[in-house]
């Protein structure tokens, strides 16, 4: 067996530390890559003859919609938007209940409502406004990477 001398210990020493250096970077990215795809939660709240979300304006991306029914008839929610043509929660939502919605919201005007009580005037509108993950816009043109 060869003995190393000062200079191959010292090689081995940086190479260990590269690559927990870079085992290290792969598992934020991962962990990055993680939190980007999770979808944001917003609480809808329904009730006779209300629609209220906890927030009105979002960044594009997943969102997950919780429907909370606090009123006392049954209720049901549908979304309607750039790109979403009628994306609802099936059935219907019945008081002290509630039910989730996910949806990929990209830049645009969304309008929220139960197509039970629409004529009573249960419906809201939210706005979508910012860039999506991995779109940059640069010189009055927009790159995305796949």
């Amino acid at each position: 067996m060869r003995k190393l001398g000062k200079r191959g210990t010292r090689y081995g020493v940086v190479a260990v530390s590269l690559l927990a250096a870079l085992a290290a970077g792969a598992a934020l990215a991962g962990l990055a890559a993680h939190a980007a795809t999770r979808a944001l939660r917003v609480t809808v709240t329904e009730r006779e003859y209300r629609i209220t979300p906890s927030r009105r304006s979002f960044k594009p991306g997943m969102v997950t919609f919780v429907v909370q029914n606090r009123g006392k008839l049954g209720h049901k929610f549908e979304i309607r938007g750039r790109g979403i043509s009628g994306k609802r929660i099936p059935g219907t939502i019945a008081p002290d209940t509630q039910r989730t919605l996910t949806v990929r919201l990209r830049g645009g005007t969304y309008t929220l409502w139960c197509p039970i009580h629409i004529a009573f005037g249960m419906k809201t509108t939210i706005k979508v406004a910012g860039t999506t993950a991995g779109t940059t816009t640069s010189g009055g043109g927009t790159t995305s990477w796949g």
